[in-house]
């Protein structure tokens, strides 16, 4: 029946009851369209979670390269570095000399028991952890005075007492994977053996001398005094003044870096560098 024929010919009362009745022919409930409409909705997808991709394998066999390419570098640098090298071996110091009195000259040369073997970037990170500096040597195997720093300025107590309190010491050779990159990206090549200090924060050669002239460990002691008279420790957190210092070069990475830098070489650095805030100084 019609909604005028149920009001009984009352045309107000029938046009409220089809209000009432929600608009529908039938009066009985919610009209068909509406409903049909309400049950086309998808129901929303649950929420999981789930890997794409197992990159644990990768990333294992990646860092276990990493590893032997800077093992591999640091041995050659080790027998590049021997005081005592074979005759065939340019720029030897010493010939003709038993073994036991060879393995004493090459210990007494040695790099000091606190110069750091870790890649660059991972000591730059552990010195922003300990507030310290990063003290760096670039040495070179052909010159004297880069074996003479060994011997008679980095093993003194005096200094080694300066250097393992306010530094993180790293020492490589100018032919190493790291040594290299360190001489481009400060363009201290040409002036080995270099020494200079690098504030872990930025990245930034705070100082830098030139080695030849560290001859003496009282003159040394000298020069890291003066420098932590000048400079507060590095705090984390705390920002440097960067007057008069150019843009650092950028943060790399150090598994894609690897890469570029070929199989056998090793770690690479990969933190921030720049030009130095303090300035060389050649004394």
């Amino acid at each position: 029946k019609s909604f005028l024929e149920i009001a009984g010919g009352d045309l107000q009362q029938a046009v409220n009851i089809f209000m009432d009745s929600g608009g529908s022919a039938g009066g009985d409930g919610p009209s068909q369209p509406a409903a049909a409409k309400e049950d086309d909705v998808r129901a929303p997808i649950p929420v999981f979670q789930d890997q794409i991709i197992d990159a644990g394998p990768e990333v294992k066999k990646r860092k276990t390269q990493v590893q032997a390419a800077i093992a591999q570098d640091s041995e050659a640098m080790s027998r590049r570095m021997a005081f005592d090298r074979p005759s065939d071996a340019k720029g030897q110091f010493s010939e003709n000399l038993s073994v036991g009195t060879s393995q004493a000259i090459n210990q007494l040369f040695a790099a000091p028991g606190y110069n750091e073997t870790e890649p660059y970037h991972q000591v730059i990170e552990r010195a922003k952890t300990e507030g310290k500096w990063v003290l760096v040597n670039i040495q070179q195997a052909e010159l004297f005075a880069s074996h003479a720093l060994n011997r008679d300025v980095w093993s003194d107590e005096t200094i080694q007492e300066l250097v393992t309190g306010s530094f993180l010491f790293w020492q490589r050779d100018n032919k190493s994977t790291e040594g290299m990159q360190f001489c481009q990206y400060h363009k201290c090549g040409d002036t080995l053996p270099h020494i200079a200090v690098i504030d872990p924060r930025t990245g930034r050669n705070v100082k830098s001398w030139n080695g030849q002239k560290w001859v003496q460990s009282q003159e040394a002691c000298e020069y890291l005094m003066a420098f932590l008279d000048k400079f507060a420790v590095p705090i984390s957190g705390a920002v440097p003044s960067t007057a008069g210092a150019t843009t650092p070069f950028p943060v790399g990475d150090c598994s894609s870096t690897t890469t570029r830098a070929g199989a056998g070489q090793g770690g690479v650095m990969a933190a921030t560098s720049g030009s130095a805030i303090g300035g060389t100084d050649a004394t």
